[in-house]
């Protein structure tokens, strides 16, 4: 019976995920991409669209025929190899009931999902566009995780999947997290194959795979534990995750980063600086943010996840400019190109802040190489480095380069202090209550009570210890130089088998007997 329904479950799932890739671009909740024939303004037929629903120019994803197909067979794919497996009928039908109780997540489940994500990543033909994605799922994770506050008593926050997506400061996420199947693959695979986690371990996990995909050799492997629960976005009327928004960093300078990463998150300067790193992924959008660019030099870098982000800080001699958000307000943030640049570049304040001390709030008056080309912006003016106010965050960024040569290629003091600071970041509020990866959801069985007379063993002339070691995840293939191609990761072998059950224990708690599962 159990897999009767897992097959009706997974045949369901297949039939919705294949009408929704039919349903008209009108009918897609939320606003549509500005390519997809809106104006400037959002607007499409002339309807106002509301600017917190603007979305990124992912305009392949809904526009090229090629793109979509693709996109469209690997969520197939997914579903359809859920279906197969039926091969362990009882085994999997069973597995999958409590793995939905409990929203328990495998190694092999972990695996695949960074196999998907890779094979998405890689349907994205248009460079750019690929950066948005990729760069949009770790900026996700991070806008679930960075609203923590170690200080408010029972109402902390940390990653829990509630984000208002219409908040300014949230803006672009939607292209990511949207009910359009085309236009959101993400979330489409989210619900289809992976329906079982929750949001915030699925942001999570998303975000852990594009980390490790985009790493030099994909050598960049972030622990991950299960168990978060997702806030109800439409509790108290939604004002629960509106009020999160308040609690992001804003662009102003320095103590903002401080007050977010060090005083409320209680992470240290170390910390912060190395998951700043995270900006050499994607780029910043002037149709949601203002800030127009990416924080690397081309869009074949805004792919990979290394260190050039501290590498472009000092490469560059950046200097302070004006540019409007839509709203309409004036905005200040940093660059170095010129005005007919063909991949626009630029920092914020809470970048360049990590290593040169510029005011807070206004707007600078200095170049950060004045031996450079400042492009007539305070060519005479060197912005003076940051090591009396903020020691911590200055040695950090230079441990970070790697080396006195940029172009040194040594990631790993990065890559070490990033997977220390992800791991307290993506699991702050969560203390024992998240759970390893599992090779299997079902209850293991109890080891049977030794016989009355046991038979003593023979001694070996050369006795060894046997060591029962945790299952890890398959080997990471390596690559001997970084590309613009997300490696795909090699998934787990199949789940083992195992037949008989006499109950288990659901998410909350409660035993449960095999009538209620089925």
């Amino acid at each position: 019976v159990a897999a009767a329904m897992h097959l009706i479950c997974t045949l369901s799932t297949l039939v919705v995920l294949l009408l929704s890739l039919c349903i008209p671009t009108s009918l897609a909740e939320g606003c549509p991409f500005k390519s997809r024939g809106g104006d400037l303004e959002g607007n499409i037929d002339g309807v106002p669209c509301p600017r917190g629903k603007l979305r990124r120019r992912l305009s392949s994803l809904v526009n090229d025929q090629a793109t979509k197909e693709r996109i469209s067979d690997i969520l197939l794919a997914r579903v359809t190899s859920d279906a197969s497996s039926l091969s362990s009928a009882h085994y999997v039908g069973t597995h999958r009931s409590l793995q939905e109780a409990s929203g328990c997540v495998t190694f092999a489940a972990y695996e695949n999902l960074h196999v998907d994500i890779a094979a998405l990543a890689n349907a994205i033909a248009d460079t750019r566009d690929r950066g948005h994605f990729l760069g949009g799922i770790v900026r996700l994770a991070a806008h679930d995780f960075m609203d923590f506050d170690v200080t408010a008593a029972g109402n902390q926050l940390g990653s829990d999947g509630c984000i208002d997506f219409l908040h300014p400061a949230n803006a672009g996420l939607s292209d990511l997290w949207c009910d359009d199947s085309e236009a959101c693959p993400l979330k489409a695979l989210h619900d289809g194959p992976y329906a079982f986690m929750s949001r915030a371990d699925f942001w999570v996990a998303a975000a852990n795979a594009v980390i490790r995909t985009t790493s030099i050799n994909n050598q960049v492997i972030l622990p991950f534990h299960w168990g978060r629960n997702d806030r109800d976005p439409n509790a108290a009327g939604g004002s629960e995750c509106a009020a999160s928004s308040s609690r992001l960093p804003a662009e102003s300078g320095c103590s903002e980063v401080e007050a977010v990463f060090l005083d409320r998150m209680g992470l240290s300067w170390r910390d912060a600086v190395a998951l700043l790193g995270a900006h050499t992924l994607g780029r910043g959008d002037a149709a949601f943010s203002g800030h127009d660019g990416a924080w690397v030099d081309t869009d074949e870098e805004t792919v990979i996840f290394d260190k050039r982000f501290y590498e472009e800080v000092m490469r560059r001699s950046w200097f302070p400019r004006t540019t409007t958000n839509p709203a309409g307000d004036e905005i200040q943030n940093w660059s170095w190109g010129g005005a007919n640049r063909p991949d626009p570049v630029m920092m914020l304040n809470t970048d360049i802040c990590l290593k040169f001390d510029i005011p807070e709030g206004a707007a600078p008056a200095c170049c950060t190489d004045t031996t450079g080309n400042c492009r007539g912006n305070f060519d005479d003016v060197q912005c003076p480095t940051a090591d009396r106010v903020r020691p911590e965050a200055v040695s950090a960024f230079d441990e970070f380069i790697g080396g006195d040569n940029l172009n040194n290629g040594n990631n790993d003091p990065f890559y070490g202090a990033f997977v220390t600071a992800w791991e307290q970041a993506t699991e702050n509020g969560h203390a024992g209550s998240l759970s390893p990866l599992v090779e299997s959801c079902l209850p293991v069985e109890p080891t049977p009570n030794p016989t009355a007379s046991p038979v003593e063993a023979p001694i070996s002339s050369s006795p060894t210890n046997t060591l029962t070691t945790q299952p890890t995840p398959a080997p990471i293939p390596t690559s001997p130089s970084p590309t613009n191609t997300v490696t795909t990761a090699q998934p787990n072998a199949d789940f083992f088998c195992n037949d008989a059950i006499t109950g288990i224990i659901d998410k909350n708690g409660n035993t449960r007997d095999c009538a209620w599962v089925i």
